[in-house]
């Protein structure tokens, strides 16, 4: 989940897209799996998490948002 804060409003949403790629495989990468990697494998491999945020904030036409703050909350499961 992402929260931001606009305006003294709380919004969340969620990962609309999500891959892990592997360094030893740099062709390869894991989109439909259950889980998401990153950090280093026993041999030092890298591991990287890439998530993607669609955040479609309607505004009045000419108006746009501003973003002030974001959390971005994640739990390990291993």
């Amino acid at each position: 989940f992402f929260s931001v804060g606009i305006h003294g409003q709380s919004m969340s949403f969620q990962a609309s897209a999500d891959n892990s790629i592997y360094q030893e495989f740099p062709g390869n990468s894991n989109g439909i799996g259950q889980n998401i990697f990153a950090g280093n494998t026993a041999g030092s491999n890298k591991r990287r998490a890439l998530l993607k945020f669609d955040i479609n904030i309607p505004t009045a036409p000419g108006n746009f948002v501003v973003i002030t703050s974001a959390v971005l909350t994640l739990t390990m499961n291993k």
